[in-house]
């Protein structure tokens, strides 16, 4: 093992007190012709502008999970919560919340209903109906929101390392791997043209340097209706100072 390969398994057994490893994997069930992001909700995912209270529900009347979130405060520090779901109703998320990076459930058992994270509005049947306020869901019975999105924590540089994408058997397309720096536009940093499956792909360990409060997120550009694109990437997270 050379020198690199011990460090990355100091970081990956928290053994590095500067480095720290984060893994993201997105998924979208149903890309139709066009482009689409990839997390499990599907469409385009709406960033928020502003810190804002978020809420939660399942579309299953009967769960009761204990749900964590993980993400970003006003200040871009991270923050992390439990919430208890009551079923289908609306039920408020401590904190106010600028990114929402994870939501896992910490039960024994996943959601029978697909679980969803929102901005302000009245769910029906707790569904919400404005796609814009939706900021993460967790598809029934999967235990974890498979969103293709990181931010960077304020007090952070990230490091690309590596990334994946793939589709189903006979299926192609394009997954893009996007990334906004704080109060610019997001920037086409890769192209994965992928047919049925394509293997992780290692990006140069200091070949992209990615600043505080920046959004990294994947795209998936679909050939064919209902194509289901799965894709993920590896971030180093160094502490400034």
């Amino acid at each position: 093992m050379n020198m690199l390969q011990e460090k990355m398994v100091d970081i990956a057994l928290g053994r590095d007190s500067q480095y720290s490893r984060v893994e993201i994997i997105g998924i979208n069930p149903d890309v139709d012709t066009g482009t689409e992001d990839v997390w499990d909700f599907g469409g385009d995912h709406t960033f928020m502008a502003a810190a804002a209270a978020l809420y939660i529900s399942s579309s299953n009347n009967a769960d009761d999970m204990v749900i964590r979130v993980t993400g970003l405060d006003a200040n871009w520090d991270v923050q992390t919560t439990t919430v208890t779901l009551v079923g289908q109703t609306k039920t408020a998320i401590s904190g106010t919340w600028i990114r929402i990076n994870e939501v896992k459930n910490t039960s024994a058992s996943n959601p029978a209903g697909d679980v969803y994270v929102y901005e302000d509005l009245v769910p029906v049947a707790g569904v919400p109906g404005d796609a814009a306020k939706v900021r993460a869901k967790i598809i029934a019975a999967s235990g974890i929101a498979k969103q293709g999105f990181y931010s960077i924590p304020d007090g952070y540089i990230g490091i690309l390392t590596d990334w994946f994408g793939n589709t189903q058997k006979a299926f192609d397309g394009t997954m893009t791997l996007d990334v906004r720096e704080f109060g610019g536009a997001f920037i086409k940093y890769r192209d994965m043209y992928l047919f049925q499956e394509h293997l992780p792909q290692p990006l140069p360990i200091l070949g992209k340097e990615i600043p505080a409060k920046s959004d990294v997120k994947l795209k998936f550009t679909a050939t064919a209706n209902n194509t289901v694109a799965e894709g993920g990437f590896a971030i180093l997270l160094r502490k400034n100072g």
